[in-house]
């Protein structure tokens, strides 16, 4: 009987867990996008970075694949050394997909306009892990 009740209270738990967010996550996400907009634009690029994880695994994927936050972080400052370079950025059709209570998948659009250059633009795939930190970028494919 004991062992009916723990099975039962454990499903309660990850059933409630699962259904009970994905909305407040998929909001969660986009405010979390907003925000990191928000700081390139401002030529926070501290900021900017701190939205990927921490972490030796997390990875940007371009015309190159860099692999561990130090390195994309100084990917960055090599890339937008100053707020002139980093310019204003745009996201725009995003689609937010949450693939569990821990990960979720943004597709979407950017376009990166900076004075007396072309403006430059494409398309990405970032994977958030929802960490003990917020949501974070694990990795970053753009294109």
């Amino acid at each position: 009987m004991l062992k009916k009740i723990i099975i039962g209270f454990v499903y309660l738990l990850i059933s409630s867990s699962v259904s009970a967010s994905p909305a407040g996550d998929v909001k969660h996400v986009a405010e979390t996008m907003q925000a990191m907009t928000m700081a390139w634009n401002k030529g926070d690029l501290n900021a900017f970075v701190s939205y990927y994880k921490n972490s030796n695994t997390s990875t940007y994927v371009s015309s190159t694949i860099i692999v561990g936050y130090k390195n994309i972080a100084e990917r960055y400052r090599t890339h937008y050394p100053d707020r002139h370079a980093m310019g204003k950025l745009s996201v725009s059709n995003l689609r937010i997909q949450l693939l569990s209570p821990v990960y979720a998948m943004v597709i979407g659009n950017w376009l990166l306009r900076r004075t007396g250059k072309h403006e430059i633009g494409g398309v990405f795939t970032l994977l958030w892990e929802n960490t003990g930190k917020g949501w974070k970028i694990v990795v970053d494919h753009t294109s």
